[in-house]
Order: structure tokens, then sequence, then C-alpha cells
């Protein structure tokens, strides 16, 4: 319910939290080198988003916005707390342990849904579209995060 642009902006804050929190919570030195290209890369990024000359962050996707913000932020203390685990165990490993949580969590939420899909309906080129995007998408950029 939010603007591409509104989203982009929010999403060019991760970096900041990922470096904040981790400076509170793993104690790690925020370096002027680090600052330097955080600044440099979000600079950049805005002036590529807002080149367009868009208005944006419109009142009415105030509470839209903030879930997008949530969103960068979770993903942020994710980012910091898998850190130390992917030092220790193989991402695959710990791969494996984030989308087992996260299965369990959202199973009592989508049960209803998935039992009653008639899979028989769905073209196979949405299953291809699925396929890439749990593959590519999710698996591939969550293994290279790690």
């Amino acid at each position: 319910m939010s603007t591409s642009i509104e989203s982009s902006i929010i999403s060019t804050l991760n970096p900041a939290m990922v470096m904040l929190i981790a400076y509170f919570a793993l104690s790690e030195r925020i370096t002027p080198l680090r600052l330097a290209g955080l600044i440099i890369g979000a600079t950049w990024a805005l002036v590529l988003i807002l080149a367009r000359g868009h208005a944006v962050f419109n009142a009415e996707h105030m509470l839209d916005n903030f879930m997008l913000f949530l969103n960068t932020l979770f993903y942020a203390f994710y980012l910091v707390i898998v850190k130390p685990l992917v030092v220790k165990y193989k991402p695959i490993t710990v791969m494996r342990g984030v989308f087992t949580v996260g299965l369990i969590g959202l199973f009592p939420f989508g049960f209803n849904d998935l039992a009653s899909t008639n899979w028989s309906e769905i073209p196979l080129s949405i299953y291809a579209s699925m396929l890439f995007v749990l593959l590519g998408a999710t698996f591939l950029a969550y293994l290279l995060n790690g």
C-alpha cells in the first residue's frame, strides 16, 4: 500500500540499522571507512531514487511506511543475529534453522489456505515463478548473505 519510491528509501536505511545494531549488540566498531561507505552508498541510492522528482512520504501511506520500516529493522536484526551463527555453522545449517522456525511460526496462519488450494488449477507458469522465488530470490539471496 506504499509506493515503490517510499519503499526504496526506507530500504536504504538497512545498512545503517545493521551497523548500529551490531555496534550495540556485538560491540562492533563503527570505523570511518564503514561510515564513509554508508554515507556514499546512501547518498547515491537516494539520488537515484529521488531523481525522478516524485513526491514522497504521503500522509496516507504512514501506516504502510511504518510497517516497511519495521520490516527493514527486523531484517537488520536478523542479519546481525545470523552473522555469528554463520561463522560457527555452515550457511545451509543456519538457513534450515531459520526457515524451520519461520515455518512453525507461520503454519497456523496459512494452513487453511494451503489445505483449500486447488493445486491442479494453478498454471505451470505460476509453479515456475514460485520455484524461482523460492530458489533464486529466497534461498540464493539468504545463502549469499551468509
